[in-house]
C-alpha cells in the first residue's frame, strides 16, 4: 500500500437526486490539492494539478465496483482524464462518519485539515523511484481525514484575556457615585444618629424617615453602578 497525501482548499455540500444513476441525497466534496511527485506523464506532475475529491455516503455498491474495475477491498478510488488534464476521486463512507465529518468541517475553528488516502500498490506503477500512474482507476482501500485545532489553554494567563479585570472606581465616573450613595445609605440605616453631624439637611429626619431615604439612595447607588458607562 501507498499512500498519497492531499489539502483540501475548499468544501461543498449540495443534495442531489439523479434517480437514472442511482445518485441521491447528501453529496459532499473538496478542492484538494497535493505536495505528491506522483507522475502523471513525462512533464506532469499530479502536484501540478488540482484534485476534485467526493466524499459518497454508504458502501460502495458491487455493481459500481465491478462496473469501475476496482479492487475488491477497495472504498473508491481516483482517475486521471488525460485528455482533459483533471484529476478527480471519491470514496464511501459510513453515514456515521460521513454525518461526523460534515460536523466536523461545518464546525469550522480548525487551523488545519489533511487527507490521507491509502492506494492499493497494484493499481500504481514504480518509475525512476517514484511513484506514476499506471492506468485509470487508482483503488482506494482506506482513507483518514484530520483536523488540527488549537489546545485550549487552562492557565490564567487566557483567564486574564476573557475576564475583564477588576479596578477601583475612577473619581468622577458613575460607579464612583455609585460608592458614593451606597456609603451614604448604610450610614443612614445603620447610624441614624450621625445624620445631623455629616447630613445638615437630615438631623430633623426621624428613624422612619432616615430609613426611607437610606433606601432610595442604596437603590439609586445600584442603578449607578450596573449602569454600561460605568468606571
Amino acid at each position: 500500500m501507498t499512500f498519497l497525501y492531499l489539502k483540501p482548499v475548499s468544501w461543498r455540500q449540495s443534495i442531489r437526486r439523479y434517480p437514472s444513476i442511482d445518485a441521491n441525497g447528501l453529496y459532499l466534496s473538496a478542492e484538494c490539492t497535493t505536495d505528491s511527485d506522483f507522475i502523471l506523464s513525462d512533464k506532469l506532475k499530479l502536484r501540478d494539478r488540482k484534485i476534485s475529491l467526493s466524499f459518497l455516503r454508504g458502501i460502495l455498491p458491487e455493481k459500481i465496483r465491478e462496473e469501475t474495475k476496482l479492487s475488491d477491498k477497495a472504498i473508491g478510488g481516483i482517475w486521471w482524464l488525460s485528455d482533459d488534464n483533471f484529476v478527480h476521486g471519491w470514496f464511501y463512507l459510513p453515514d456515521e462518519d460521513y454525518a461526523a465529518l460534515w460536523d466536523q468541517i461545518k464546525g469550522g475553528d480548525y487551523i488545519d485539515c489533511h487527507i490521507s488516502l491509502g492506494t492499493v500498490m497494484d493499481s500504481v506503477a514504480f518509475t525512476g523511484g517514484e511513484f506514476a500512474w499506471k492506468g485509470n482507476p487508482i483503488s482506494v482501500d482506506s482513507a483518514e481525514v484530520s483536523f488540527n485545532r488549537k489546545a485550549i489553554k487552562q492557565d490564567g494567563t487566557e483567564d486574564s484575556k476573557t475576564k475583564p479585570t477588576e479596578k477601583w472606581p475612577v473619581a468622577g465616573s458613575n460607579r464612583y457615585w455609585a460608592v458614593i450613595l451606597i456609603l451614604m445609605a448604610m450610614t443612614m440605616w445603620y447610624a441614624p444618629q450621625w445624620n445631623g453631624l455629616l447630613f445638615g439637611p437630615l438631623k430633623d429626619f426621624t428613624g422612619g424617615e432616615a430609613r426611607i431615604a437610606s433606601t432610595i439612595l442604596f437603590v439609586g447607588g445600584l442603578l449607578l453602578w450596573f449602569t454600561r458607562r460605568s468606571g
